[in-house]
């Protein structure tokens, strides 16, 4: 079998550790493109690529052409998440086998979600402003805490659910919004489904956000539903930043109402005149809440399973299909 890292070398060390990279040379030759290899015109580059049994890709990777046709039998095995501008769900009606990281690192992504969260929660915005910017000494008169509130997700997938387990402690009711996902999978994870955005926003002190990019999901988020959590209510996005109306979001806060806990943002970086950079209510991280580099391992154990899987003809673990690759990116 043989393979084509098309991911920088950098990023294919991080997640093939020495004794991964061990395993993963026992499953087939690896090769790396030359620089003038990777500026090959679309024809050209796809018949590089036809001569491969795996393309190994990810952050930074130089997507297929639009009109690749993939050999009788090949596999994208893309080491991270989205696959936007990489691969189009074409190339799988054309025969493509996809993969991607999976559920392998959604608990990273959760543990970032349930973070934000508590130091939304505690205020940690403000006392951060008080204590370092103003030199102040800050002691609110009000004060919550997790335990016991209602928690809402928007968007029930594998970061989602991940994120479930991490709440449990706290006693939290938890609701959840997803359209695609069966009743039963609800019922399963005792997660109340809401048929409705406004249900859930008015049922919620906190709202955390686990949707996909979609046309559908474009500011989905508006003010009207901001308006609908109560005044110390939570916001918090690891989602995507297309979700959220940040202005209607920046507005509340300079109302004085709600705090929130933003990884990631549209366009980003946001401009540095963006109104919520001076909001303290508002924790922004930059867009750092996937894998931490202590667990980037976990994308290269993903990977070697299912390049394993492929050689052998068996089934991929949650292959893609051109349906769920368009709701993803």
């Amino acid at each position: 079998m043989d393979l084509l890292c098309l991911v920088k070398p950098e990023l294919f060390d991080q997640c093939f550790p020495p004794h991964l990279r061990t395993e993963l040379g026992k499953l087939g030759r690896i090769d790396f493109p030359t620089a003038e290899q990777l500026a090959l015109p679309d024809a050209a580059y796809g018949e590089l690529l036809r001569k491969y049994d795996v393309l190994l890709g990810g952050w930074g990777a130089r997507g297929l052409p639009r009109d690749y046709s993939p050999a009788p039998r090949q596999l994208w095995c893309h080491l991270t998440g989205s696959l936007a501008g990489q691969v189009h769900p074409d190339h799988l009606r054309r025969g493509l086998h996809v993969t991607n990281w999976g559920d392998a690192i959604s608990h990273l992504v959760a543990e970032a979600a349930l973070t934000l969260i508590l130091a939304s929660v505690r205020h940690l915005g403000l006392y951060y402003d008080a204590t370092h910017t103003r030199k102040a000494w800050f002691r609110p008169k009000e004060f919550r805490s997790l335990f016991e509130r209602n928690v809402g997700l928007i968007g029930f997938g594998s970061i989602a659910r991940a994120l479930v387990k991490l709440l449990r402690p706290f006693q939290v009711r938890i609701l959840a919004y997803d359209p695609y996902v069966p009743g039963p999978v609800f019922s399963a994870w005792s997660v109340q489904r809401t048929g409705t955005l406004p249900e859930l926003f008015s049922s919620c002190d906190v709202i955390s956000i686990h949707a996909a990019r979609t046309p559908e999901t474009d500011r989905l988020i508006t003010a009207d539903l901001l308006a609908l959590l109560p005044d110390h209510g939570v916001l918090v996005n690891t989602g995507r930043g297309n979700i959220l109306d940040e202005y209607a979001l920046a507005a509340e806060h300079a109302r004085g109402r709600l705090f929130s806990g933003l990884d990631v943002f549209d366009p980003e970086p946001p401009a540095a005149d963006h109104p919520l950079r001076d909001q303290p209510r508002c924790l922004m991280t930059c867009h750092r809440g996937g894998p931490t580099t202590d667990q980037y391992d976990k994308m290269g154990r993903r990977a070697i399973d299912n390049i394993r899987r492929f050689k052998a003809g068996q089934p991929l673990i949650q292959e893609l299909t051109p349906e769920t690759l368009m709701r993803m990116t």
